[in-house]
């Protein structure tokens, strides 16, 4: 497929210390960047600008409407094949930038609406390999135009 595109659609307020790794962690990724972000009062704006975001104010709603507001400014105004959702304070390791660059190049199966992640968490110094926590398989990577957060924190896919 000639042409596919991603976005990365990100959630913030006053994420100003987690942003950068965020951000960082994109580097090297052909991706459209969109910040939605709930009046911060800090630098998470200008930290998301200067990375070449296209960021956008609004109030908080909760966080699956949160995700359904930024997957609709992203159908609206970047129209990019896939769509990854992040959190601010959640960054990309190198074995998952790549996967994304080649599914971002239309390396993707024929039909594929989305991909889940394993997220991680980390608390209290340490990661959390137990209790439930791990694998945490959350849908993060959707085609555009196919998913809504439907009230959590996860888009869920309409196909």
């Amino acid at each position: 497929m000639v042409g596919v595109s991603l976005s990365v659609c990100i959630l913030t307020k006053d994420e100003e210390e987690n942003l950068p790794r965020c951000l960082g962690s994109l580097e090297g990724l052909d991706a459209r960047l969109l910040v939605l972000d709930s009046h911060s009062a800090d630098r998470t704006r200008e930290i998301a600008q200067e990375a070449g975001a296209l960021v956008v104010e609004e109030g908080w709603r909760g966080m699956g409407a949160q995700r359904d507001r930024c997957l609709e400014l992203e159908a609206e105004r970047l129209r990019s094949d896939w769509v990854l959702c992040l959190d601010a304070d959640e960054w990309l390791d190198d074995p998952l930038r790549q996967e994304l660059a080649s599914i971002a190049r239309g390396d993707a199966p024929d039909g594929s609406v989305g991909y889940e992640l394993n997220r991680r968490t980390f608390c209290l110094g340490a990661w959390i390999d137990h209790c439930g926590w791990s694998p945490e398989w959350r849908l993060r990577l959707v085609r555009a135009g196919v998913a809504r957060a439907s009230g959590s924190d996860t888009p869920t896919s309409s196909r």
